[in-house]
This record gives structure tokens, sequence and C-alpha cells, in this order.
């Protein structure tokens, strides 16, 4: 069944409607934030303050800004229009500063996710010029590392990673204590 639905998305454009309402919604969340007050994306633990769009949530924020990039991606590898493809590219990047303003690091590690995969999953599909494909991927992969790399070390969505990682996040040393008292619970009494 959901490879059929997926078929006649795929054949009736339908899908498009879709990348285009993500990217969309991204912009215009991310537009909101940018022009309804100052914006900081880089300082000091706790200093700076994490921005929520129009949904209240800096977590929806990022992942509507993610769906936005993937949209963007999406329209841009179909589309040989150089207007959409500039759309594209534009829209990418207001919704790349959306995911940076939302500090989310669930929206982070989904981008990163899908920057690696990307270019792993259009090698599979550009068997025609598959050396032109892996010149863009090795590129791409260049490229990624080189913005991670700057996000960690310029912005507060960086400075969230990385205190998280050395685990001195305090959301998630509460969360992981939550799970570990909820497994030893379930383990005392079957």
């Amino acid at each position: 069944l959901v490879a059929l639905l997926g078929a006649v998305i795929r054949n009736s454009g339908v899908v498009n409607s879709l990348w285009w309402a993500f990217l969309g919604v991204a912009v215009y969340n991310t537009w909101y934030v940018a022009t309804s007050w100052p914006v900081q994306i880089a300082g000091e633990l706790g200093m700076v303050q994490r921005q929520a769009g129009l949904t209240g949530n800096p977590n929806a924020l990022g992942f509507y800004s993610f769906l936005g990039i993937l949209g963007a991606m999406a329209i841009h590898g179909e589309k040989k229009s150089l207007v959409v493809r500039a759309i594209c590219v534009s829209g990418g990047l207001v919704a790349f500063y959306g995911v940076l303003v939302a500090g989310s690091l669930g929206a982070y590690v989904v981008l990163v996710l899908a920057g690696i995969l990307w270019p792993v999953m259009c090698l599979g599909i550009a068997r025609k010029n598959a050396l032109k494909t892996g010149i863009a991927a090795l590129a791409l992969g260049a490229a990624l590392y080189a913005a991670v790399l700057w996000i960690q070390e310029n912005t507060y969505l960086g400075l969230r990673m990385t205190s998280t990682i050395n685990r001195e996040n305090t959301s998630f040393e509460a969360r992981l204590q939550l799970v570990m008292d909820g497994i030893r619970i379930a383990m005392d009494h079957p």
C-alpha cells in the first residue's frame, strides 16, 4: 500500500506541492523570527534566547526548518529552471538559519544525517554521471563538514550540542535519570 501510494504521488506531481509547502512554512516561520525581535545565534549558554517562531516551540521551528531544507533540496534536484533553483537555494538558506536560531538539537542532528545520506542516495540514482555525482557528493560532504565545525565553534546550537555530548546539559541528564528510574521501577515491579 505504501509503495502504491508512493508511486501515485511521485507520478502525479502532488509531492512537489508538499515540498513547496514545507519550504514556504519554513521560510515564513524563520522570516517571522528574524523580523520580530533581535535574533542572536552565538553566545554563552543561558545567554542566548532560543527562538520559537509562530509555533511557540523552538523544536517545532527546527523541525519545520529542516523540512523546508529537505523540500528545497528535493525541488532543486527535480527542476531545471535557474529561477526555481535560485528560489530553492535562497529558501534553503533561510530555513538553515531557522535551524540555527531554534537551537533544536533534534533538528540539527537530523539535518547533519540528511546531509550525509543525501549524497549517498544521489549516487545510487545518478549512475549515468557517476563521476560528476561522486565529485559533487565529495564537495557537499566537505562543505557539510566545514559547516558543522563552524556551527560547533561559533553558535549557541553548537554550544548546546557540545554540552550534551559532554553530559553537561541538565535537561539531557534529567531525561536520562527519568529513563533509568523507569527501568529500575519496571525491573523491581514486573
